[in-house]
């Protein structure tokens, strides 16, 4: 595969997979709304299978060696009913876990001024996101997938490709504000 090459992630099932999950979260809300707490609890499960195969069905095209962050198509993220919005109605953790992340992933994508980004400071956030997940504070396909993308960035040290890490979170941030408007 040459780096000119977009790879396409969102096949059609992946975006049948999205559109189920948005609609689950829809209907759980209304749910909670409703206080008919265990419908919504038995909606909640499956939200959360298909919200595991959907990340590993991601993942396991980001894990090919000629996947980079420069030839992913990074519209199929952060568009509505993309990878993004799918990440984010399966995210059942609290936003401030999120939130503490991104301030950190700002913070170098600042210090980085050049085009090329520091591999330490890329290989200290995945011992921060392992500290996470050990405490149960997000989950195990979150990290898993945020541990791929950075580990792309790693690789290749290029600002571009950390940037696009940044937008892709960044969206993945504000489809979870939307979903859960009244958190923390």
């Amino acid at each position: 595969m040459n780096s000119t090459n977009i790879v396409r992630i969102l096949t059609p099932d992946l975006e049948d997979k999205v559109k189920k999950l948005i609609k689950l979260r829809q209907e759980i809300s209304e749910l909670r709304k409703k206080r008919n707490n265990r419908e919504a609890n038995n909606k909640e499960k499956s939200l959360n299978n298909i919200y595991k195969d959907f990340v590993e069905k991601v993942l396991l095209t980001l894990q090919d060696e000629n996947v980079t962050l420069s030839n992913i198509d990074e519209e199929e993220f952060i568009k509505p009913e993309g990878i993004c919005e799918g990440i984010a109605t399966g995210i059942t953790f609290k936003r401030t876990q999120l939130r503490k992340f991104f301030a950190e992933i700002k913070l170098i994508q600042e210090k980085a001024k050049n085009e090329e980004i520091n591999s330490i400071d890329i290989t200290k956030l995945i011992p921060k996101l392992a500290y996470s997940k050990a405490r149960g504070l997000i989950d195990e396909e979150f990290f898993k997938l945020m541990k791929e993308l950075l580990s792309k960035v790693r690789k290749t040290r290029k600002k571009s490709d950390y940037d696009k890490f940044v937008d892709i979170f960044e969206a993945i941030i504000a489809y979870h504000l939307y979903y859960n408007p009244k958190e923390d």
